[in-house]
C-alpha cells in the first residue's frame, strides 16, 4: 500500500496549477494548460532522476539515485540464448547471478556481443551461460518506437536457470493510471519543489527563484537520505590481472569454466 505522504500526478497538477493561478480545479483548465502541465512535470522529473551537481557535507556530489536500480530476476528456457530485457531496462549496474541453488562459483561474465556471436558460430550445444551482452532489439526500426534490448547469452542454457540483475531504470511519464513517481514518499517534497521551479521558469520566466533554492535544498535532504540505503562500504577494489590464473590464461579464471560439446571455456 503507499505511503499517504506519497505525492501523486494528481497532487503534482493541482499544486502547479494553484502555484500558477490556474486553480486546482481540473475541469476549468483549458487544453492548452493541461498541456502545459505535463509538460513542466516530465521536465522536473527528468531534472529529479538525473540531478544536478550538489554540494553535499562540503564536496560536490552527482548522485545516482538507489531506487533507479532494482533488481530483476530472469528465468531461462533450456536452449534458449536471447531473451527480451524489461521495457523500461536503461543498461546494466553489475552481473547476472545465478539463485543460491544453481550454479554457485559461475560468473557471467558481460562481454562485446560479438563475442557471443563467434562463440555460438563456432560452438553449439548448451550448458551452464557465463558469458553475456546486451544489445538494441530489432523489432522496431530505429526512430520508429522506444528502444528496447535484448539479453545474449552464451552458451544456451541447459536447463530452467534463474538470473538475478540490478538495472538501470528509464522512468516513464506519470498518468492518472501511473500515477506515483519513483522514489517515494520520502523524496515527496523534493519532487515537488522541482515542478514548482520548473513553472517558475517555463510560464513565469523566472530562473533561479525562491522555488529553485528550495528544490537544491530539499535535493541535498534527499540525497542524504538516500545515500543511507546504500552500502557504507563496497570493499577493497583490486585488478584481477594482477593477480595469476591457475589456466595461465588472462581474462580467464579456471576455478570458472563451462563445456560444451567437450571444449572449455
Amino acid at each position: 500500500m503507499e505511503s499517504t505522504l506519497s505525492i501523486a500526478y494528481t497532487d503534482l497538477r493541482k499544486e502547479i496549477a494553484s502555484f500558477l493561478g490556474w486553480g486546482e480545479t481540473a475541469a476549468n483548465w483549458s487544453d492548452d494548460k493541461v498541456t502545459r502541465l505535463q509538460r513542466i512535470i516530465d521536465r522536473a522529473l527528468r531534472r529529479f532522476y538525473s540531478p544536478p551537481t550538489v554540494p553535499v557535507m562540503g564536496r560536490p556530489v552527482a548522485h545516482v539515485w538507489s531506487f533507479l536500480s532494482p533488481i530483476a530476476t530472469l528465468t531461462l528456457v533450456g536452449d534458449e540464448g536471447d531473451y527480451d530485457l524489461p521495457d523500461d531496462f536503461a543498461f546494466l549496474v553489475d552481473e547476472f547471478t545465478y539463485t543460491a541453488e544453481q550454479g554457485v562459483g559461475t560468473r557471467i561474465e558481460i562481454v562485446p556481443d560479438i563475442l557471443i556471436r563467434d562463440l555460438r558460430a563456432r560452438q553449439t550445444g548448451s550448458g551452464l551461460p557465463c558469458k553475456a551482452a546486451t544489445v538494441p532489439n530489432d523489432g522496431t526500426k530505429p526512430g520508429q518506437g522506444p528502444q528496447r534490448w535484448t539479453l545474449m547469452l552464451w552458451p544456451a542454457p541447459a536447463g530452467a536457470y534463474v538470473l538475478n540483475y540490478r538495472y538501470r531504470i528509464m522512468h516513464r511519464t506519470l498518468t492518472e493510471e501511473r500515477p506515483y513517481p519513483l522514489g517515494g514518499a520520502i523524496h515527496a517534497n523534493t519532487i515537488l519543489e522541482f515542478c514548482l521551479a520548473q513553472a517558475e521558469l517555463d510560464i513565469k520566466d523566472t530562473k533561479g527563484g525562491i522555488h529553485e533554492a528550495t528544490a537544491m535544498e530539499y535535493l541535498v535532504r534527499s540525497i542524504i537520505d538516500d545515500q543511507r540505503l546504500g552500502p557504507q562500504r563496497l570493499g577493497k577494489m583490486v585488478d584481477p590481472s594482477m593477480y595469476p590464473r591457475k589456466s595461465g590464461r588472462r581474462g580467464h579464471d579456471s576455478d570458472h569454466v563451462v563445456t560444451v560439446n567437450g571444449v572449455s571455456y
